[in-house]
């Protein structure tokens, strides 16, 4: 279990998912500073195909470069809030995928 943390502490995490953490922290899938390009790419795809993986792959960025903005503690007001609009919009675009699909 991970506990709740507040100002500023990291939290604690458990022995048996220690490996799989530091596996995601130190290998993350993507270069997290191309997290603005991968999102373009996914808001302007056009084969209706390939947009929920240009989507999957920008989330995954953005994830990870808000990771590293949280670890180095800087002042990223600015990033950060690049970072949760464009999360919005892809999941807005994914909500929109979602409701033609079920229509």
């Amino acid at each position: 279990m991970v506990t709740t943390v507040f100002s500023g502490v990291l939290p604690t995490v458990p022995p048996e998912y220690k490996k799989e953490f530091m596996m995601i922290q130190v290998n993350p899938p993507v270069d997290v500073r191309s997290w603005r390009k991968l999102y373009t790419a996914a808001l302007f795809e056009t084969e209706r195909e390939r947009i929920p993986s240009r989507i999957a792959d920008a989330e995954k960025a953005i994830v990870a470069r808000a990771r590293e903005l949280f670890a180095g503690g800087g002042d990223t007001i600015e990033e950060d809030q690049a970072l949760d609009d464009a999360l919005y919009a892809l999941r807005a675009l994914q909500n929109c995928l979602d409701f033609r699909i079920a229509a």
